[in-house]
């Protein structure tokens, strides 16, 4: 990869390699490449023929470097392979960030929202199984006090009956007595 930060014409040699073989790690050296030179669109496109575990890593990737844009095609890419529910659910948490970055509360609350209404992860079975459906509250909370909505404490709540264990109750709890004293709320705030 250095070699090809310092001669990037040399990505075609890796390109063309890429095309006599049917070695998947060589494919996914390329697509590695291609991200690293910031030939972002090529990467997905690279990245949607190798395993979906390598799809993820990438938009995770773009997502920890602040690359936004690509982070969220990747992730909607990465949602439109697979069945899981949960995984579904955690790659749409991921966009909904990446909306709030944006300032897209809408888009964010509309993505949020159908996390928040998912039944199958809603499900008894899935509950401890990811922290989607309290972490959509959380966030829901959140656009609801940037944005001035009324539901800020109503979500929270509702994040309180997905929390994992009574610290994270706690943590939810602490949220709750901030807002109302914030608020001038004292009597609601004990």
């Amino acid at each position: 990869r250095s070699i090809l930060l310092e001669n990037v014409d040399l990505i075609e040699v890796v390109e063309e390699y890429s095309r006599q073989t049917d070695n998947q790690k060589i494919h996914e050296i390329y697509a590695q490449c291609l991200g690293d030179l910031g030939f972002y669109e090529k990467a997905i496109l690279e990245y949607n023929n190798l395993p979906i575990a390598d799809l993820k890593r990438f938009a995770a990737r773009q997502y920890s470097i602040e690359n936004l844009v690509y982070a969220k095609k990747a992730y909607t890419q990465y949602i439109e392979k697979i069945g899981d529910q949960v995984e579904i659910a955690n790659a749409k948490i991921i966009i909904a960030k990446i909306e709030m970055r944006q300032n897209n509360f809408i888009v964010a609350k509309r993505i949020l929202t159908e996390i928040e209404n998912n039944a199958t992860i809603k499900n008894k079975k899935f509950r401890y199984k990811t922290r989607a459906n309290s972490k959509c509250r959380e966030l829901l909370a959140e656009i609801e006090q940037i944005t001035g909505g009324a539901k800020y404490i109503q979500y929270l709540q509702d994040a309180k009956n997905f929390s994992f264990n009574d610290n994270d109750k706690k943590k939810l709890d602490l949220k709750i007595v901030y807002h109302q004293l914030l608020n001038e709320n004292y009597e609601q705030a004990t």
